[in-house]
């Protein structure tokens, strides 16, 4: 990896044994927004009347995204993540988690309020979400901000009715190895925030479709206690600790 960075410092091609496509794509437009590997933007203070004015325009958002997150996060249990919900505008509207000691600095950087679009904070996972409107893992040196480096992200999309991008589900802990087994649950919960979008529409004609005959209806999913428990691929770790 550092040598694909000093390639992208050179302006030079970077293979992509290196580095995926996608998170070269990423980096090339964290350079074009200006940002440099070194900018400090993540611990910047947010004040309240900003996060007052997020929280007013996005209540509709948060509404329907906090119910799904409170349950994915009671699912996970104690999987060391920190969850986070983004507007389209790539501000952070709510998180969850993150009140242990160890993973204070992971919640400091998805707190509400703070902007982790690609355009601000480079490339990290809900960034990019809201940039290629497809999910995302970013594992530790993939992150274009050295000070990023720290974490492990996992993002998806969440769409309004309308197919408007609506927003960002993620899910961040520190990185450890290359291995992320939250995607799936994440979705999960993704989907559950938009079939909410769907419910609060007034006289909508509903058409349910999904591969799996027991997710079809929401309310099977809820009947789970919000989502099916899988201990051995929602709880584990990233994986043995790297050196």
């Amino acid at each position: 990896m550092l040598h694909a960075r000093q390639l992208l410092r050179e302006a030079r091609d970077i293979p992509a044994s290196l580095v995926a496509d996608d998170v070269q794509r990423s980096w090339s437009r964290s350079i074009r927004h200006g940002l440099s590997e070194r900018d400090r933007v993540l611990f910047n203070p947010v004040s309240a009347a900003q996060l007052r004015r997020i929280n007013e325009v996005h209540r509709t958002l948060l509404g329907h995204a906090e119910p799904e997150m409170e349950r994915l996060f009671s699912a996970l249990d104690n999987a060391h993540w920190v969850l986070a919900c983004l507007e389209v505008g790539g501000n952070i509207i709510k998180t969850l988690g993150g009140q242990s000691a160890e993973l204070r600095d992971i919640a400091t950087v998805l707190r509400p309020g703070l902007n982790l679009s690609e355009r601000v904070a480079g490339t990290n996972a809900p960034g990019f979400a809201l940039e290629e409107r497809r999910a995302i893992a970013v594992r530790g040196s993939e992150h274009f901000l050295e000070e990023a480096q720290m974490c492990a992200c996992a993002a998806v999309p969440i769409f309004e009715p309308s197919g408007a991008l609506a927003g960002v589900l993620n899910a961040s802990r520190h990185h450890r190895s290359a291995s992320i087994g939250i995607m799936e649950p994440l979705a999960l919960a993704a989907r559950a925030v938009e079939n909410r979008m769907v419910a609060a529409l007034s006289a909508p004609l509903r058409l349910r479709l999904h591969y799996s005959a027991e997710l079809v209806k929401l309310a099977d999913v809820r009947s789970a206690g919000g989502f099916p428990r899988r201990p051995d691929s929602w709880r584990e770790p990233f994986g043995t600790p790297t050196a």
